[in-house]
């Protein structure tokens, strides 16, 4: 497993779902995807990241998923909790 860690955020989903996302910002994506596959790199996402997918109004939400769930076989991170 590697050392380093790319962040698997709702925005990358969403950009990628609406097509939004500039050429250089895919190619990044496409990267580190394919670093992922390599074991160069590990991705980690959230529940907050989850939270949020499942908060997208229903009409949108399915492309969401779809996509977060094809690539978000990743392990969810710990996050600091505030009290």
């Amino acid at each position: 497993m590697s050392s380093l860690n790319a962040y698997l955020d709702t925005c990358i989903v969403s950009g990628i779902i609406k097509k939004d996302l500039k050429p250089e910002q895919q190619e990044a994506i496409l990267k580190l995807l394919e670093y992922r596959k390599n074991g160069i790199v590990s991705m980690v996402t959230s529940k907050i990241a989850k939270d949020e997918i499942e908060k997208i109004p229903e009409k949108y939400r399915y492309e969401h998923q779809m996509t977060y769930l094809l690539i978000a076989d990743v392990p969810v991170c710990r996050t600091a909790t505030t009290h």
